[in-house]
């Protein structure tokens, strides 16, 4: 995906700006309502009818609201709601190994209490 929110988030995180990407969160959603349109637009066209494009359409969509769900304030609901949406973007072949791959990360990280 290359639309400006989404390549100016991703620069802002690579390059450590969190506040940068924080801000960024506002458009990210708008592009998410954006992309969510066109899901529903083409899902409710006659012409895509193997569906390949519809199930693309909500691949982005989920794609993008992960990470803006990653930018919430909230680290765990951020962290599960980025999940969500993230393993809702695959293709349903490669859910089990990205929820598997989660849960390897999750399992090695210490609470601190």
């Amino acid at each position: 995906m290359s639309r400006p929110p989404v390549v100016a988030v991703l620069r802002a995180l690579e390059d450590s700006d969190i506040r940068s990407a924080v801000r960024l969160r506002g458009d990210l959603e708008v592009l998410v309502t954006e992309l969510d349109k066109e899901y529903w637009d083409l899902s409710d066209s006659s012409g895509s009818s193997d569906g390949i494009e519809v199930r693309r359409a909500f691949a982005r969509a989920r794609a993008v609201n992960a990470l803006a769900c990653a930018l919430e304030v909230n680290p765990v609901e951020a962290a599960l709601d980025a999940i969500y949406e993230a393993q809702a973007s695959l293709p349903e072949a490669a859910v089990d190994g990205f929820l598997d791959a989660v849960k390897e990360l999750l399992r090695g990280l210490q609470v601190q209490g």
